[in-house]
């Protein structure tokens, strides 16, 4: 009975750590406190393994421990978040506290402390099942946010593209953008006067090269084609 219970709980602490360094990203926002819950993940890992070799009473006293420290630091990483302004730390918050209640009176029944009864036997498996559906909610926060932070930079780099083809194409000076093969592929209206043309179609459809016209020499013109091959 104690198997099927104890490596349940211990894997759940490892499956903790590992989702709120996702959910949080500690390793990009608390990069220091990232390397101690890498270190957590391997304690509930041990617990996980050592449930099927040691005796009742010791892994009872070492899942104790795992439980209230992985829970602990769990709480510790969502109040950083919640400090840092990450709004899903807040729902992560509730769902530890859900999660932990339950081990909680989970441990004390074990120990005695409370009575056997449906709720008390089940209640580590309630309080993940609570943690879980807010998790889901924090996790459904998470993607929005980052589809708001996708969508916010989309439209900053089609903002800023906007502004160079303004500069570009008002320019008092001739401006041209070339392919790698060494061909026009935009050309300013100042570069089509300035080329005797009338309009930007008729510069590109000529299939002509930029180095044909902006080299005072033959011998600049291929040094330059060379390099503009090689380096593009």
């Amino acid at each position: 009975f104690w198997v099927s219970v104890g490596i349940p709980i211990s894997f759940m602490g490892a499956f903790m750590v590992l989702f709120i360094r996702s959910l949080l990203q500690t390793k990009r926002h608390f990069p220091r406190f990232d390397v101690f819950l890498r270190l957590m993940v391997g304690v509930s890992l041990f617990m996980t393994v050592s449930v099927l070799f040691l005796p009742y009473g010791v892994t009872l006293q070492m899942l104790t421990v795992a439980i209230v420290l992985v829970s602990t630091t769990n709480m510790v990483t969502g109040i950083l978040g919640v400090i840092k302004g990450l709004r899903v730390a807040i729902i992560y918050l509730v769902a530890c506290v859900s999660f932990l209640v339950g081990m909680v009176i989970y441990i004390m029944m074990a120990r005695g402390y409370l009575p056997f009864n449906y709720f008390t036997g089940h209640a580590q498996f309630l309080g993940s099942i609570a943690e879980v559906i807010l998790f889901s909610f924090a996790l459904a926060g998470k993607i929005n946010a980052e589809r708001r932070e996708k969508d916010a930079a989309q439209n900053e780099s089609l903002a800023n593209l906007q502004m160079f083809e303004g500069l570009f194409n008002n320019a008092a000076e001739g401006l041209f953008r070339v392919s790698l093969d060494n061909k026009f592929l935009n050309v300013n209206e100042a570069l089509v006067k300035i080329m005797g043309y009338s309009k930007e179609e008729e510069l590109i459809g000529e299939r002509i090269t930029p180095d044909e016209f902006f080299f005072a020499n033959e011998h600049e013109r291929i040094e330059f084609s060379e390099l503009f091959q090689q380096q593009g």
